[in-house]
């Protein structure tokens, strides 16, 4: 129902009543969330495939990452996926050109929400706020060495032999941009993600018409705090991003 209401309805324009009643069925920061760390990874087994959605009765539909096995720099066979494609163009078209979705944005296709609610001069706005936050504190090249590392060191060297063992590694049909190579470090995935930093904050600058990094102080004095286009930041008291500029944002004191 929550799919067919975007396919069928307009979210264009300032101050649209349709946007704001599908604030009241999915939680739109959760979503672009989502959408950013997705695109982040550069998956291509996705948006066609491999979506998770949940909700309960006291809440909001809220999306969540599964199955990653085609980012993070692994190669797969995706019919039209490389490591050069463009995340933006490989979503609003609705993944692999050989799927019911290709550029055929339905009730059926997931792709559809970002296509309709990207027309939304608000949702627009907090995705490139949100999904800049998202960058500089959660998802980007320093943390993904820091886990990856964290993740090897717990792993013992009889158990990691064992396990290459038993899915040989060395067979494996898929490859990397290091040529294919397992390391046990995690080395080329490390690299791969200080990379795709700078990669991600381009292509949002294209597709966006965005201009160069602006440094952006968001602080409050005395007992309260402020939101960014109704999210609240990592630091309520005082916190500092790198944000696109010509965009604008949506400062609320509460």
């Amino acid at each position: 129902a929550l799919l067919a209401y975007v396919s069928e309805t307009s979210f264009a324009g300032e101050g649209n009543t349709a946007y704001e009643y599908l604030k009241t069925l999915m939680d739109v920061t959760n979503y672009a969330s989502y959408m950013a760390a997705e695109m982040y990874s550069h998956n291509g087994d996705w948006p066609n495939n491999n979506v998770r959605a949940w909700k309960s009765p006291n809440t909001l539909w809220k999306f969540m990452i599964y199955d990653l096995d085609h980012g993070f720099d692994w190669m797969w066979p995706v019919a039209g996926f490389t490591q050069e494609t463009n995340m933006f163009d490989w979503v609003k078209q609705g993944g692999y050109a050989s799927g019911k979705c290709y550029n055929k944005p339905s009730a059926d296709c997931f792709h559809t929400f970002y296509v309709k609610l990207i027309e939304n001069p608000d949702f627009k706005r907090m995705f490139i706020n949100r999904s800049v936050v998202l960058f500089q504190n959660y998802v980007n090249g320093t943390n993904l060495s820091n886990i990856i590392e964290s993740m090897t060191e717990s792993i013992d060297e009889d158990q990691r032999s064992a396990d290459q063992g038993v899915f040989k590694q060395s067979e494996r049909w898929y490859t990397n941009s290091c040529g294919g190579r397992f390391s046990n470090s995690g080395s080329c995935i490390k690299d791969w993600g200080i990379d795709r930093d700078e990669v991600i904050r381009k292509e949002y600058r294209e597709e966006f018409g965005l201009s160069s990094d602006v440094e952006v102080t968001i602080a409050a004095t005395g007992n309260g705090y402020v939101t960014l286009d109704g999210f609240t930041l990592p630091s309520l008291s005082s916190y500092t991003g790198t944000f696109f500029g010509g965009n604008a944002m949506l400062l609320t004191a509460v």
